[in-house]
């Protein structure tokens, strides 16, 4: 009962910090350690203590602490790397969560190819494992980090996948990073129209952050 918790409360960080309600995800997190407990260290306790590691590392990467970042995912892989009895599709699900943050890690300090490197890989494993969702929204992520010819091309190959299973934050940053790439190449009027699709998902999604970043990019394409 406390691990499924355990599980849920780490499910539901991610999802409020997607919505950039940081003082929720930081309760959330906080609640989570205060379901561990303090004198077990058998085994049994590996995997929710990785789940709060993680948990713990994606809201330090929301507040910008990178730093914080990283040592909260290195505990959460020794955590659940020193467990010889770990589920072998457990494991690889686990490395392919730790390397999509990583990847973010990487890419908000400018380590463009490392972050590609984090992001190619985990979309592998979710491939390997028949997750198509986590896939597609992996390289999503990829293009982020590479170069416009690339990512443009990529794009077109991802966007579609997205729509399809509806996943709207990953499509709207996809469609605000096509609009970024068709602004350099002086496509205004297509910059313009994907922007303002990333735009209205973001704010269907509550998403502020990404808001912003989306009128930005607007107000750039049709400026005069």
């Amino acid at each position: 009962m406390v691990k499924a918790e355990v599980e849920a409360l780490s499910d539901l960080t991610v999802a409020l910090l997607a919505a950039n309600d940081g003082e929720a995800a930081a309760e959330a997190v906080a609640q989570i350690q205060l379901l561990l407990p303090q004198n077990d260290i058998s085994d049994s306790w590996d995997t929710p203590r990785t789940q709060w590691f993680q948990a713990c590392a994606a809201l330090e990467l929301w507040r910008g602490d990178t730093a914080s970042a990283r040592a909260a995912l290195l505990q959460a892989r020794m955590i659940y790397k020193r467990n010889p009895t770990v589920n072998p599709l457990g494991y690889l699900i686990t490395e392919a969560q730790i390397l999509d943050v990583l990847g973010q890690v990487e890419e908000y300090e400018g380590s463009l190819f490392e972050a590609s490197v984090c992001f190619t890989t985990a979309a592998i494993i979710y491939r390997q494992e028949s997750q198509q969702v986590k896939t597609a929204a992996l390289l999503s992520r990829l293009c982020q980090v590479l170069d416009d010819d690339t990512a443009a091309s990529l794009l077109e190959s991802v966007m579609l996948p997205l729509h399809r299973f509806d996943h709207r934050r990953h499509l709207a940053s996809s469609l605000l990073h096509g609009a970024k790439i068709a602004l350099r190449r002086s496509q205004r009027q297509l910059a313009s129209h994907r922007a303002r699709c990333a735009l209205r998902l973001f704010e269907e999604t509550r998403d502020s952050r990404g808001s912003e970043r989306a009128r930005d990019c607007v107000a750039s394409a049709e400026a005069r």
